[in-house]
């Protein structure tokens, strides 16, 4: 789910080796509210602010903006926090291309997190995908609206990687894109779990690999093989060290999964 899937993204490092709280429990108790916001764990934000980096978060995300409190909006310079706007997803890209026209002469490191496709699941006339089948199912209205819902944040990527290049900022500029969790509609892992917790149309705290695996992909002209696909599994774990190896800047202590680029 969301919070573990981030402490893995932004520390490099397995989850299993933090409190359990902080995996499990969606509020967690202040002692350990306090330690989170007492850099512990070292999270990237921290590491690049270090290296002259201006570090910001557009969001529509309960975990990021401090609210539950978590902590993953610590050592950004600022969190812009979409959650309150309905059209929440073209908000985030508005944002984004703003940002870029102000920052394109800085270093910058840029964290959109947009809540679609997740349940529950919206999606826009004209957009949901009529009669889609899910895996090991019969035709399901929701999984039909949760395509949808993909084509639509898909579609609202295309204005950012559009200024990128406009603004001559393509060349220089790693962009990642990936999934914190999916979704679970095989009828097969229906699975009740804690209190009237389901991970059908969800995704709970479930292994099934419709939820564990997510896409990634890459691009940074001149130096990620644009085309290249990587049929091996990775890890989220790997983001950290890929990112810093790729931008050049020295490695996070600490981390515990390995460089792509090579």
């Amino acid at each position: 789910w969301t919070r573990t899937s981030m402490l893995g993204m932004f520390t490099g490092e397995f989850v299993s080796r933090f409190s359990w709280e902080l995996n499990t429990a969606f509020w967690m108790p202040l002692p350990l509210r306090q330690k989170m916001y007492d850099r512990w764990p070292r999270l990237l934000t921290t590491h690049l602010k270090e290296q002259g980096y201006l570090v910001d978060a557009i969001a529509n995300n309960f975990f990021l903006a401090g609210y539950t409190p978590i902590g993953f909006d610590r050592n950004y310079d600022t969190v812009t926090d979409i959650r309150a706007q309905i059209w929440d997803t073209p908000a985030i890209t508005r944002g984004a291309v703003r940002y870029l026209k102000a920052n394109q002469k800085r270093p910058f490191f840029l964290y959109l997190h947009y809540d679609g496709p997740h349940a529950p699941y919206w999606t826009p006339p004209g957009y949901a995908v009529r009669g889609a089948r899910p895996p090991g199912g019969p035709q399901d209205l929701q999984f039909e609206q949760y395509l949808g819902e993909s084509r639509w944040t898909d579609e609202h990527l295309g204005p950012i990687f559009k200024e990128l290049e406009r603004l001559g900022m393509d060349k220089d500029t790693l962009v990642v894109v990936t999934g914190d969790h999916g979704e679970i509609f095989h009828s097969a892992h229906d699975v009740i779990y804690g209190e009237n917790n389901r991970t059908l149309h969800n995704h709970g705290c479930s292994l099934y690999q419709e939820a564990v695996h997510v896409p990634l992909i890459l691009s940074a002209p001149g130096t990620v093989p644009a085309g290249r696909r990587v049929t091996a599994p990775v890890s989220h774990l790997d983001l950290v060290p890929t990112l810093l190896d790729l931008a050049g800047v020295p490695a996070l202590k600490g981390h515990q999964g390995h460089s792509l680029a090579p």
